[in-house]
């Protein structure tokens, strides 16, 4: 249960707005840490919780951050109402800190990942830009520059993974061929294109190999990808490999 503090008094008792369809009731003056907690569901009957179920909440504001390292109490129920509260409004990504949160929208989504919206975030540098799975890329190619750089994708059987890294993938090899000449970008392209084609053409491949049809996926990956991308300065993407 997590509680947000609305400041409602009645009496010596505290009226408690709880994220999550969640209400509770409790006697400030005679509770104690070791104290179970009377809770009341939106959606259900009254129910006795002990302390550690109710965590610290954040003003109701704040329930739409872009950031979860932002809010002032971070812990599992805050972020699970940040994210549930964003995906809501159809807003399938949210930050916190370095890491990207994704939730799959199980949905056509490909307004998100227009040309358009690619050059929006390769010009963003430095500047506010909602979260997105461009954002990361674009920051991870402008470090590149300094060193190598590695991109984590994790979550449980289809959260999203693969698409996540094709569109990764997909971001960083547009990026990479684009250098201001339209010659030269016409000779860069052809060559990321071909890195591109080459690279969705190994995944039946891999995916021949190990793959299964689970609760929330049918075409589950049952294997671990490690992704190497090659850059040359100032001649994009040299190649790639599995």
């Amino acid at each position: 249960a997590l509680a947000h503090d609305q400041g409602h008094t009645d009496g010596h008792k505290k009226k408690l707005n709880l994220c999550l369809c969640v209400r509770a009731t409790h006697n400030s003056s005679s509770d104690t840490e070791s104290t179970n907690r009377a809770v009341k569901r939106d959606d259900g009957p009254s129910v006795t919780v002990p302390p550690s179920a109710v965590h610290l909440a954040n003003a109701l504001d704040r329930d739409a951050l872009d950031d979860a390292a932002s809010l002032s109490n971070l812990n599992e129920p805050s972020l699970l109402q940040l994210v549930g509260v964003r995906y809501a409004a159809r807003t399938i990504y949210t930050r916190a800190g370095r890491v990207l949160v994704a939730v799959n929208p199980f949905d056509d989504v490909g307004h998100l990942y227009t040309s358009d919206a690619m050059d929006v975030y390769a010009s963003a540098a430095g500047l506010p830009a909602p979260p997105h799975i461009f954002e990361l890329a674009a920051r991870v190619f402008r470090a590149c520059a300094a060193r190598p750089q590695s991109v984590v994708i994790n979550g449980e059987s289809g959260a999203g993974k693969t698409e996540s890294a094709k569109l990764l993938t997909r971001y960083l090899i547009r990026a990479s061929v684009f250098s201001g000449s339209a010659a030269a970008d016409r000779q860069a392209a052809s060559v990321g294109e071909a890195v591109r084609r080459a690279l969705q053409a190994s995944s039946p491949i891999l995916e021949s190999f190990g793959n299964a049809r689970t609760l929330r996926n049918d075409n589950s990956s049952r294997f671990g990808k490690l992704m190497r991308l090659h850059f040359s300065l100032g001649s994009g993407e040299d190649d790639a490999a599995l």
